[in-house]
């Protein structure tokens, strides 16, 4: 194998870690709003939605980040647009403050 297709599946290779990180951080975020919005604790809620932001902020980085090769995928975008949902649904549950 030749230096040149040697870099060309290393590259591949890197784009398809990425999108897979990117899905990963996807998925916990969503499992975390799930949390949020199950929890009958307003201190269990809150840490979640936090922990949410904080994937979805994650992984929304390496979308922005410049790269060679895809940047998303339908799954991807399908995942963004369930996570947002779940986030504003979030914004307008109230929770009793403690």
């Amino acid at each position: 194998m030749d230096s040149q297709s040697e870099y060309e599946r290393l590259r591949e290779d890197r784009a398809a870690l990425r999108l897979q990180f990117i899905s990963t951080e996807l998925d916990l975020a969503i499992t975390f709003c799930h949390i949020a919005i199950d929890a009958e604790d307003p201190a269990k809620a809150e840490r979640n939605t936090t922990n949410a932001r904080r994937a979805y902020r994650s992984a929304s980085q390496y979308l922005e980040t410049p790269t060679i090769g895809p940047q998303s995928s339908p799954e991807i975008d399908e995942k963004l647009r369930r996570l947002e949902q779940l986030l504003s649904d979030l914004d307008r549950i109230p929770r009793p403050k403690e």
